[in-house]
């Protein structure tokens, strides 16, 4: 699947990003376009340089998963907010830790200015 309308932001956005992460939601299928995947689409090659991760979010069990997460963005609610109500029965929980977890693993392994600036501060 390609969302073709993002690509007439980039340019724009090329020109006010110092760096960005790049979200590849794989909801409705993998990123890809024909047999090439998003690391082989020439806007990712062209904007490489401001690209300083990519974090993967993989196409779950909609039914669990997905109803889940569908569940917890129409009340607008945060993975945190979520662990607080006991609306949410203990597998829905577990379910949106896992999501959580997956996605604050890959945010850990990205180096973003402002770690890098605090990281000198400290230093």
């Amino acid at each position: 699947m390609v969302v073709k309308h993002w690509m007439i932001a980039l340019p724009v956005w090329r020109k006010r990003c110092e760096q960005s992460v790049v979200w590849l939601n794989g909801h409705k299928g993998e990123v890809k376009n024909g047999n090439k995947s998003f690391q082989d689409f020439k806007i990712y090659k062209d904007s490489q340089q401001q690209i300083i991760g990519i974090v993967h979010i993989p196409n779950r069990n909609p039914d669990t998963f997905g109803k889940d997460i569908q569940r917890m963005t129409e009340l607008n609610l945060t993975f945190t907010e979520v662990d607080a109500l006991s609306e949410f029965t203990l597998m829905p929980h577990q379910r949106l830790r896992t999501v959580r977890r997956d996605i604050y693993e890959q945010l850990n392994n990205i180096t973003f200015l402002a770690t890098v600036k605090v990281s000198h501060e400290q230093a």
